[in-house]
């Protein structure tokens, strides 16, 4: 069972990203927040592309709901190689805070943009029927 914050469903987020984020709280340590599925396990059990995947990847942390990080194995044969990426599920309310404070900013240059372009057209229209 893994529960899905409600504040993510008002996020704009695509089924793609939902599906991946899904998994990836499934997956993750419930102590340090954390999993390490490789990609390829994830196009396997999504069954998506690797590349669907690694966009996917990139939009969740563009958006703030992840971040990643490159590890680092070694073996006796080839020494130091790359693991797979570390996931952190980052905490929910930071990113909702931040998403919609986004919003609100977004909204208030729309007010801005469109009062300006009201006064300009008042301006003209004074200026055009002298």
């Amino acid at each position: 069972f893994t529960m899905f914050p409600n504040e993510a469903l008002c996020m704009d987020l695509s089924v793609g990203e939902i599906a991946l984020y899904l998994y990836l709280l499934f997956r993750e340590d419930r102590k340090t927040y954390t999993c390490y599925p490789s990609g390829n396990q994830i196009a396997k059990d999504l069954n998506l592309s690797r590349s669907t995947v690694r966009k996917y990847i990139e939009l969740l942390e563009r958006k703030g709901l992840i971040s990643t990080e490159q590890t680092s194995i070694y073996t006796k044969k080839y020494g130091k190689q790359n693991g797979n990426l570390k996931f952190t599920i980052l905490p929910i309310k930071n990113v909702a805070d931040a998403y919609f404070e986004r919003q609100i900013r977004a909204q208030q240059a729309k007010i801005a943009t469109e009062e300006a372009l009201r006064k300009y057209d008042e301006k003209h229209k004074k200026n055009n029927s002298k």
